[in-house]
């Protein structure tokens, strides 16, 4: 068996490659949903300021770096449910 490792370098993971994308194409669709009010879209910027509000809010009630939390969100317009 041969064992393959990456570097940091190599991978990215998911939070850097989304910022990657916000960075270089903000305005870019990264979310799609269809539903029966229709298709609605969200571009990375929109993404990424909504992932602010959430984290904010989990920082003021005392969430850190590394825990590990379940999200349970009813749908939402803005979400396409």
């Amino acid at each position: 068996m041969t064992e393959i490792t990456e570097s940091r370098d190599m991978k990215l993971d998911f939070f850097e490659q989304f910022q990657d994308n916000v960075a270089k194409n903000p305005h870019s669709y990264a979310v799609t949903s269809i539903s029966a009010e229709g298709r609605k879209t969200l571009t990375y910027q929109e993404v990424s300021d909504e992932i602010k509000v959430i984290s904010r809010y989990l920082r003021e009630q005392g969430i850190k770096p590394k825990d590990r939390v379940g999200i349970i969100m009813n749908n939402h317009p803005r979400w396409g449910g």
